[in-house]
């Protein structure tokens, strides 16, 4: 018979490697460890928190999940250090208002 595991596993199965690694557990720490609050506050599942935390060497996360994270963490993690392409975006879109004599985007939870 197969032992029993007892205890729930480490809030992060992996080590670190990457920059957004490093980045996405401290996102996880800003939510007191917890992969649930984490999930409910970005709006996802937890699994969908676990398998970022799992994975190693990541590159990026997905744009949208980047952008919530900067509006719940109230700035604490930005967006285009955890999705790299959304920098050069919202450059591109913020030099477009500026033409156009419009604000340029400022992720603020208030405009969410």
């Amino acid at each position: 018979m197969a032992k029993k595991k007892l205890g729930r596993p480490s809030a992060v199965a992996m080590v670190p490697k990457s920059f957004v690694d490093k980045l996405f557990v401290k996102l996880v720490e800003y939510f007191d460890d917890s992969q649930t609050l984490t999930a409910n506050a970005l709006n996802c599942s937890q699994s969908h928190i676990w398998g970022y935390l799992t994975k190693s060497n990541k590159e990026t996360v997905s744009p949208i999940i980047a952008l919530r994270a900067e509006v719940e963490t109230n700035g604490a993690i930005k967006c285009d250090d955890l999705c790299p392409e959304l920098g050069e975006l919202i450059s591109t879109i913020n030099n477009n208002r500026l033409r156009a004599g419009k604000p340029g985007i400022g992720v603020v939870k208030s405009e969410l």
